[in-house]
């Protein structure tokens, strides 16, 4: 190889090394959310001893972006903190929301927010099981929750829902497809959930018919959708929409 050769061969890695740092490795305060994925229930919720119902609910995520790279080479503690390119993703997509990093928790762990998202779903799912019986006027039944690797409280409310639906013989979906997000606590009462516009998205493209979002949330969509949106408060005022 020539000295001239040598010499292009430096500059172009000399000068790609920089750029690929800046748009992959350097990370950003701030969290870049797309539509997630839309979850049959029937896989997450089973019942011993109960036939299939051939009807389901759908509960709706959204999607954090995961930024692997920074994180290894030990720039970031957490693996949520953006990078360059996918930020630049995230302003020219309509589906994506940016949000910036409160202050002090650039320092906490993508471990810890793991463990802190499967504590909260730990708990929601012993909420959803003790108001869906308590809902049916049932003392026990053997119900198994499992949303692998999801985690998390915001679906909850239709967690409940699908616990009623398997156990009840009144048909609360009659034919349509009906999605939703939501925190029940133990009271009943549907709390706010984040990232309301993602997974309105995530129901439009999975063709939907109804999605179910807290009235808490009302304010925050700021979507057109052509979905039908059931805004609710508390389980009661749920079930009593959709009959």
């Amino acid at each position: 190889m020539n000295k001239k050769k040598k010499r292009r061969l430096f500059l172009i890695y000399s000068a790609t090394i920089p750029i690929l740092l800046i748009l992959f490795f350097i990370p950003l305060p701030y969290i870049v959310i797309f539509p997630g994925e839309l979850i049959n229930l029937s896989k997450v919720v089973s019942i011993e001893n109960e036939k299939e119902n051939k009807s389901h609910f759908f509960a709706v995520s959204s999607d954090v972006y995961f930024n692997p790279y920074a994180k290894t080479i030990g720039l970031t503690k957490n693996s949520f903190e953006t990078n360059l390119f996918v930020f630049l993703i995230g302003k020219l997509s309509p589906n994506a929301e940016i949000m910036k990093i409160p202050p002090g928790y650039e320092n906490i762990t993508t471990n810890e927010i793991a463990d802190y998202n499967f504590m909260l779903m730990e708990q929601s799912q012993e909420i959803s099981k003790n108001l869906a019986l308590k809902y049916l006027g049932l003392s026990k039944a053997k119900i198994n929750i499992s949303f692998g690797s999801l985690a998390g409280s915001s679906g909850s409310l239709m967690t409940t829902l699908e616990i009623i639906n398997q156990l009840n013989y009144q048909d609360l979906i009659k034919g349509r497809k009906i999605a939703g997000t939501g925190e029940l606590n133990e009271s009943g009462d549907v709390l706010a959930i984040g990232n309301v516009n993602q997974k309105i998205y995530t129901a439009e493209k999975n063709g939907v018919d109804i999605i179910i979002i807290p009235e808490a949330n009302r304010g925050n969509v700021s979507i057109q959708t052509q979905l039908k949106i059931i805004y609710v408060k508390n389980l009661p005022d749920t079930i009593s929409k959709l009959k």
